[in-house]
């Protein structure tokens, strides 16, 4: 849900990144859930196409930023990638757990705390973006687990 909502807001306000969603535990590919599907879809995000990945050190290579849903998923990236350190970071809010099996009310709230905080991480590259000294940076890449 992370990098459709991320994806909708950047396409909304002009932000030039793109999010791709990955996970650390994936033992089979698998479309997202109805329930997610519907509870992005709040947000205007379309990830009926989505299939689950595991993270490769290909992603955090060609990544601007990657950003963990938990505290614990960075955790595990810093110490299976510690040569990305200065790319990964935890959501700028509290943890956010993954919402699988629960119900719709459970991936309601996910989809309601991914926005605010996606909203946030969009400001920052926004600004970011935009330079001080008025340069514009790609921040395509940008990656969630």
């Amino acid at each position: 849900m992370a990098a459709g909502i991320f994806n909708h807001i950047a396409e909304e306000t002009g932000l030039d990144a793109r999010a791709s969603s990955r996970g650390i535990a994936v033992y089979a590919s698998a479309p997202a859930t109805d329930k997610a599907v519907v509870a992005a879809s709040a947000y205007g995000a379309d990830i009926s196409s989505h299939m689950s990945q595991n993270i490769t050190e290909d992603d955090l290579k060609n990544a601007y930023r990657i950003y963990g849903m938990t505290n614990g998923h960075v955790r595990v990236l810093l110490s299976q990638y510690p040569q990305y350190r200065d790319k990964i970071f935890p959501m700028p809010t509290e943890d956010i757990p993954d919402p699988y099996g629960g119900s719709s009310e459970i991936y309601e709230e996910a989809a309601r705390r991914i926005s605010l905080a996606v909203e946030k991480i969009a400001g920052l590259l926004k600004a970011e973006d935009e330079g001080l000294d008025g340069d514009q940076n790609s921040t395509d890449g940008v990656c969630t687990p």
